[in-house]
């Protein structure tokens, strides 16, 4: 994933990161740990996966960066709260 991109996730997850209280953002870490799960009952990162620009279909390690770097970024808030 491109430097700029990676950043791009970053700040997004610092953003969701502010706009969220405690309840919502365990719901979105939730749903990332079902998305990084392989194993998800519901097949979250496959029906992610195939809903992602065509880019992203080709290269199975570029949803789970992406996710990993928002990730980053929403917990780099909850971290400089605590």
């Amino acid at each position: 994933m491109a430097r700029h991109e990676r950043h791009r996730r970053l700040g997004l997850g610092r953003h969701i990161g502010a706009l969220v209280n405690i309840e919502e953002r365990a719901a979105v870490t939730s749903f990332i740990a079902k998305v990084r799960d392989e194993r998800d009952p519901h097949g979250t990162q496959a029906r992610m996966a195939n809903s992602s620009p065509l880019s992203w279909r080709r290269d199975p390690e570029a949803l789970l960066a992406r996710v990993e770097a928002f990730e980053r970024g929403l917990g780099s808030l909850a971290r400089s709260e605590g």
